[in-house]
């Protein structure tokens, strides 16, 4: 696991810094061949940035999804097992009932 974790930690690393100098390239590109002045190259950079990383928390939220483990608790109903968020409803609608 501990190796794992390093190893992981260097693909971020070497991720990271590639994205970066990729980045950098594109600036160089967009300014010096297109000749975009800095600060639209920069802009464009930044933009592509922001739409990867847009894509990557709409994934993200989209994967947490799963965690519900939603069809766990339907397979689990159907058996008639969990759904304790019902007998927490049930005892307090008891309770009110009682007032």
């Amino acid at each position: 696991m501990g190796r794992a974790l390093m190893w992981v930690s260097v693909a971020i690393i070497f991720g990271a810094s590639s994205w970066l100098l990729l980045m950098a390239a594109l600036i160089a590109l967009l300014q010096g061949i297109l000749g975009w002045s800095w600060l639209a190259s920069m802009s464009a950079a930044a933009g592509l940035s922001l739409v990867v990383t847009a894509v990557g928390v709409w994934q993200a939220l989209r994967y947490f999804e799963y965690t519900r483990l939603s069809a766990t608790r339907r397979q689990l109903r159907r058996l008639g097992l969990g759904d304790e968020d019902d007998d927490d409803r049930e005892i307090g609608s008891h309770k009110t009932e009682a007032r």
